[in-house]
């Protein structure tokens, strides 16, 4: 039997719109407005949401029931989901702007994103600093700064209370180093 190359749509979303129309069910179940190629959309039985400017996070899986044109463009599609799960994973491919196509086995089989690291991807999608932008000479927000270190010195470690983050936020922003901050709250667990 032939595998199907693509059966999944992959579209970004941003933060406010993840917020809106992705994270609860619409009751509908009808989302989107996209170009797609007449002769994929036979294929596509999954569609997966990426959340913009949050380091890759994929945050939802919907099962696609059909496809069927846009009633704004009648040159764009939408779909109709049966159902939808939450799945926070990794997109190893280019940052989405727009839409992308992949098997579902790729994202299906990623490894599952720590529910410390999801909040923190979460804060930085909504404090919406663009993927596509980024320099290395740019100076980094405050939350920029707690992930880098978070991902470099503490990548092995959970947070226990994410309402911390505005405090730690706080206590950058009066002058301290985020490692400094990162390392003192990590030790306080371990005592």
């Amino acid at each position: 039997m032939e595998t199907k190359l693509v059966d999944s749509l992959v579209f970004s979303v941003t933060y406010e719109n993840y917020m809106k129309n992705i994270k609860q069910d619409k009751s509908n179940k009808l989302l989107g407005q996209w170009s797609i190629k007449d002769e994929l959309v036979p294929d596509l039985k999954y569609a997966y949401a990426y959340l913009t400017a949050s380091d890759k996070l994929i945050v939802k899986k919907f099962h696609v029931e059909r496809f069927e044109r846009s009633k704004v463009d009648e040159k764009k599609w939408c779909f109709i989901f049966t159902k939808s799960e939450d799945l926070f994973v990794d997109y190893s491919g280019e940052v989405v702007q727009g839409r992308q196509y992949i098997h579902s086995n790729v994202l299906d089989n990623a490894d599952k994103i720590s529910s410390d690291q999801v909040a923190v991807r979460m804060m930085q999608s909504k404090e919406g600093k663009s993927e596509g932008n980024t320099t290395k000479t740019k100076q980094l927000t405050t939350i920029e700064q707690l992930v880098k270190v978070k991902n470099e010195k503490f990548k092995d470690r959970e947070f226990k209370d994410f309402k911390l983050i505005s405090v730690f936020e706080k206590e950058v922003e009066q002058g301290k180093s985020a490692e400094e901050v990162l390392t003192n709250y990590f030790n306080s667990l371990d005592q």
